[in-house]
């Protein structure tokens, strides 16, 4: 049935000829030894004479061995028996989680083109470069293929990503996941049990039953990172932190949805939906046949949905991928508006707005979230299109009114005062970082240190005076918070001492408050519309991305939850 599948006579003729190699190699150095023992044992010279005079090969090899694809075979071998889960796949991120034009570090390899790295330190460097690379299975190419899933793997407790100063590139040797070579699938069903057949006999593999294929922990090994910075000290000066830098399983570990006494929503409840349909899991191949009907199982899409930068990419499946990512992010959030029965011309309007994280198992958003962006866009109005407040609001290149505006920096334009945005920060600390150290080397500043605006969204621009003068102009009557004049956010890794984390963890409430002026002369009603919006990569880190093309390819911008209102005036 599979090409990587050899007929029962051949591995028995395989199994017969290796036995006899191994039973003349021990009867040839049983006659060696005999020979050893009336020489004088102390002569190492002898000896050696005596094993140069004999015709015996000490490097046995035998007739077949497996070579590399056949240990990690790649997903079109997969796909001759599995078409299905194949082609989902192919639409999913992890399909090209390795040729992402942002992903090219060796680090980077770590997670995104694991089985590359287990061969390979510099495997994702070199696949980017186009640098031949030797001894490495085609599979290692495909990224987060169908073996990283499906077959046996040791994996470290903690996942601990150590940086190793190594310059032009900076390495880790630590793995994610250390893959053995593929001998039996892994999957979900299978056990035998009521309701639950066990697998069917097929030449192509033994398959076995694994409730870690539809658990969370099969995610961990690459959505929970730390970063170990101490070998970096001697390059960047004072002692160098951990950074908790992927957070994601933690969140959700958490989360009310990991706590109920059957395992609780898992990553694939979301991220591999099941279909609606039962079906069996496998087909054979043309020409071929199973022993007996294949049973019908719980069939996920392989699709693996999640927000990524793959639309640097093109192509049909990256565009049905957005489109399911649209889908995907529509259930993740709700919104509600509390505005006041009537209002009167004159006066002040204050309008509070809801966010609640019902959908997403994690935090919104959630893994390198101070690369993608979320915020809340909001516009107050009056029945003519009078616009009396915006909040959120975007320029025709992607730029909200914060701290990395230009045209906020160069004071053309103002802060926006009550933006907020889920965005989470990257910094650098300064010198200061002594107060802020923990037990297990990581920083964390507790949140009424970190510089914030009117709804507690931080401000921490590119140098820290940035963020230091919209703080003045915002609390002119109050004094800076300590780490005003000492943050600073960057996107490098090694220059980094922590992440400052802004998203609304899994089920719970953020709340952000407008307050705007109606005008004496205002046309009722007021309508009042927000919506929340995301998007992969926000306008400053898409700028340092130096091997994209100019003009930098804009993400597309995904709406989460939207409410509106309309607020009746008050004549009297």
């Amino acid at each position: 049935m599979s090409t990587y599948s050899r007929p029962k006579a051949l591995r028995a003729l395989v199994v017969l000829a290796a036995v006899a190699l191994v039973v003349g190699a021990c009867l040839a150095i049983a006659g060696v030894a005999m020979m050893l023992r009336s020489a004088n044992t102390e002569d190492t010279s002898s000896m050696a004479a005596i094993l140069r005079d004999t015709d015996i090969d000490t490097h046995i090899s035998l007739p077949w061995q497996p070579s590399l694809d056949e240990q990690y075979p790649p997903s079109w071998e997969c796909a001759k028996c599995h078409p299905d889960q194949a082609a989902e796949w192919r639409a999913s991120v992890h399909a090209r989680s390795a040729t992402n034009p942002l992903v090219h570090a060796s680090v980077c390899g770590r997670c995104h083109t694991p089985l590359g790295n287990q061969f390979d330190e510099l495997y994702q460097l070199k696949l980017y470069d186009h640098t031949p690379i030797q001894n490495a299975p085609a599979a290692a190419a495909e990224g987060v293929t169908c073996v990283t899933c499906h077959t046996h793997a040791h994996e470290p407790e903690e996942q601990v990503l150590t940086f190793i100063s190594s310059w032009p590139n900076w390495l880790s040797t630590d793995l994610a996941l250390e893959m053995e070579p593929f001998e039996e699938a892994l999957g979900p069903f299978g056990t035998g049990a009521a309701g639950d057949p066990p697998p069917v006999e097929n030449e192509s593999h033994p398959s076995v039953p694994d409730p870690k294929l539809t658990s969370s922990e099969l995610c961990r090994p690459c959505h929970e990172v730390v970063i170990d910075k101490a070998p970096l000290a001697p390059h960047c000066g004072l002692s160098q932190p951990r950074i908790a830098l992927l957070t994601t399983y933690s969140e959700w570990a958490e989360s009310p949805y990991a706590e109920s006494d059957d395992g609780g929503e898992t990553c694939q409840s979301c991220h591999m939906e099941q279909h609606e349909k039962d079906g069996p899991a496998a087909i054979a191949p043309p020409g071929t046949h199973y022993d007996q009907p294949l049973p019908d199982r719980p069939l996920r899409s392989h699709t693996v949905l999640g927000l990524s930068t793959e639309y640097l990419e093109s192509g049909p499946l990256v565009d049905q991928q957005e489109e399911r990512a649209a889908d995907l992010v529509k259930d993740a959030a709700h919104m509600q508006l509390y505005v006041p029965p009537k209002v009167s011309p004159g006066s002040p309007l204050d309008v509070t707005v809801a966010i609640t994280n019902t959908g997403a198992g994690h935090d919104l958003p959630t893994g390198f979230a101070f690369w993608s962006e979320a915020w809340l866009e909001i516009v107050i109005e009056d029945a003519d299109g009078n616009v009396m407040l915006t909040s959120g609001d975007v320029d025709d290149v992607g730029w909200l009114r914060d701290e990395f505006n230009p045209r906020v920096i160069d004071g053309t334009l103002s802060y926006d005062p009550f933006l907020l945005s889920l965005r989470a920060r990257l910094v650098s600390v300064g010198p200061n970082r002594f107060p802020w150290l923990q037990p297990d080397g990581t920083i964390r500043i507790p949140y009424d240190q970190v510089p914030r605006n009117l709804n507690g969204t931080p401000i921490i621009g590119p140098d820290a005076e940035v963020a230091a003068k919209i703080v003045r102009e915002l609390f002119p009557d109050e004094p800076a918070p300590e780490a005003a004049l000492a943050l600073r956010e960057g996107y490098i890794l090694r220059f980094a001492d922590t992440v400052v984390r802004n998203g609304i963890p899994a089920k719970q409430v953020r709340r952000a408050r407008y307050q705007a002026l109606v005008d004496e002369d205002v046309t009722g009603p007021i309508r009042v519309s927000a919506r929340l919006l995301i998007r992969a990569l926000w306008p400053w880190m898409l700028q340092q991305q130096s091997e994209l093309p100019n003009p930098r390819p804009q993400p597309r911008i995904y709406e989460i939850a939207t409410a509106e209102a309309s607020i009746p005036l008050d004549q009297h």
